[in-house]
């Protein structure tokens, strides 16, 4: 197992794969000791420590570390933007859109389901590891910000905001054709929508029994 940070970007890229519980026992002890080592660290996952499977690791507010296997997010509720920087991108600082709230499901370290509401920080954090999970970093879709953006009027900020949130749109519908086009993403994202219209009580069980089936 890679014990050393990973800071290339086209490793970061690849899609991590499910893994077993118990089998990532290990990688979560890897994540868990690699944020002991650096306190100013306060977030991880598989692919930054070089291993491709879907682990995160959060340091909460009690300095206790919880992980989290094969999270998923199966609910997002509004957007906001936040400048961030990244240990894997440690040159570099993004204007980012992330998450107000979200509802997310992942197994524990003991294989236990379970399913949490995350909010403010937490959920930005979380939201960014997920992306990584995916393949997606925040260079691929933040907005870098550049010297002498600081500087620049409010007016000047507004306005190259403004055009970073017109790109975004435009980034949205291509990710979105290309979901469309993948048959084992689509079949994905239609499972997450079905959860999500269970979830909000859109999607009632129908008792075959009754009908004589």
């Amino acid at each position: 197992m890679a014990e050393h940070l990973i800071f290339d970007l086209d490793k970061l890229r690849e899609r991590a794969e499910e893994v077993n519980p118990i089998d990532a026992k290990r990688v979560s002890n890897a994540l868990k000791a690699k944020l002991k080592k650096y306190p100013d660290i306060i977030c991880l996952c598989g692919p930054q420590i070089g291993v491709n499977e879907r682990v995160i690791c959060i340091r909460f507010n009690d300095d206790v570390i919880k992980t989290f296997i094969n999270p998923m997010i199966t609910k997002a509720e509004g957007l906001h933007l936040v400048r961030e920087k990244d240990i894997s991108i440690p040159e570099k600082e993004f204007i980012s859109p992330r998450p107000n709230k979200i509802i997310v499901r992942y197994q524990t370290e003991d294989a236990i389901p379970e399913e949490n509401i995350l909010e403010g920080p937490v959920a930005e954090v979380f939201d960014r590891m997920q992306k990584y999970l995916d393949g997606v970093t925040p260079e691929d879709f933040g907005l870098e910000v550049i010297e002498g953006f600081d500087e620049a009027t409010e007016e000047e900020r507004e306005q190259v905001i403004s055009m970073y949130l017109e790109s975004l749109k435009t980034r949205a519908k291509i990710l979105n054709d290309n979901i469309n086009e993948d048959k084992d993403a689509k079949e994905l994202m239609d499972a997450i929508k079905f959860m999500e219209a269970v979830d909000e009580g859109k999607v009632t069980l129908v008792d075959r029994k009754s009908v004589g089936l």
